[in-house]
């Protein structure tokens, strides 16, 4: 046997497996992708954190100016120790 036809018959082997197992239906449950993950954990520190913002006996006058919680910056300047000072008197 040469080794042309042999390599020829490999090949159409190695095709036909291939095209059968495209034929399988594969289902299998992952659950919540990352993202969906990372949603959810973030809005139950939100949530603990606005509780904890809420019921606290300090900063009553700040909560009255902010009462809701938030990831968002504020105050952003590009002085950094202009931005560290202002963040600072905030608290």
């Amino acid at each position: 046997m040469d080794t042309e036809s042999f390599g020829h018959k490999n090949n159409e082997r190695a095709d036909q497996l291939a095209q059968n197992t495209t034929k399988d239906t594969i289902s299998v449950n992952i659950g919540l992708e990352i993202l969906e993950n990372n949603n959810i954990v973030k809005n139950y520190i939100i949530d603990k954190w606005q509780n904890m913002w809420t019921h606290c006996a300090h900063g009553q006058f700040y909560r009255n100016i902010e009462p809701k919680v938030s990831l968002y910056i504020k105050y952003e300047d590009k002085n950094r120790k202009k931005e560290v000072t202002v963040t600072r008197l905030r608290k």
